[in-house]
């Protein structure tokens, strides 16, 4: 897929690219420029050993949410639904996977892999953030979560959705979520962030550290 444009000499523009229906988002593709200098008038040369072509790779892990309803299909493991007005105006929210999420001081959450994860050492969670920085969510947002066969039973059995509150550094139960069947499970969130999958056992008392100020 191309997009032509034309300008003067000493002159800048820039070119609207459109998205191929057969591109996927977090998938990584190379853009590359190439430029035809008609030197003479009407009479533009045959061959691009002038150009400037960069072959950049980009990420395409943005995408574009209205007012209407819509549902986006982001890879094998999330899907996002959302009703009309969920979003305070059209724009662009940004998606992106995040391999190994930190965790702190919650020894009985164990991060669960997602349906298309092969490597059994590696966890990963998705974060969602809006591009606009005047996008709000004013409704909740559907997520479909999907989860490996490969994950012990148990473990499948309490698997739940879980989002990450960065202010306190742990990961905390999503409300509002169902099961659709053993392996996918169903969010509403109204909260931009990070999402991951977790088994937790909940044994662990709280752990709460005192200290007296002005004493080391």
């Amino acid at each position: 897929d191309t997009v032509s444009v034309s300008l003067p000499a000493n002159a800048s523009a820039r070119a609207k690219i459109p998205v191929p229906s057969w591109m996927r988002l977090l998938e990584t593709y190379r853009i590359g420029v190439r430029v035809l200098a008609d030197t003479t008038g009407q009479r533009y040369e045959s061959t691009y050993f002038n150009n400037l072509s960069n072959q950049r790779a980009v990420q395409y892990n943005l995408f574009r949410v209205r007012t209407t309803a819509d549902s986006i299909v982001v890879d094998e493991n999330v899907r996002i639904v959302y009703d009309a007005n969920t979003f305070s105006q059209n724009g662009f929210v940004r998606i992106s996977r995040e391999p190994n999420p930190p965790k702190v001081n919650q020894p009985d959450n164990v991060f669960l892999r997602f349906e298309s994860q092969a490597n059994p050492s590696e966890r990963l969670a998705y974060r969602i953030q809006p591009y606009d920085t005047t996008l709000k969510l004013i409704k909740p947002l559907t997520m479909r979560l999907r989860l490996s066969p490969d994950e012990p039973q148990q473990a499948r059995e309490n698997a739940a959705a879980y989002f990450f509150s960065a202010p306190v550094e742990r990961w905390f139960k999503v409300v509002e979520q169902t099961r659709l069947d053993s392996l996918t499970i169903q969010v509403q969130s109204s909260r931009f962030g990070a999402y991951a999958l977790m088994s937790a056992s909940d044994a662990q008392r709280p752990i709460v550290t005192l200290g007296i100020e002005g004493q080391a």
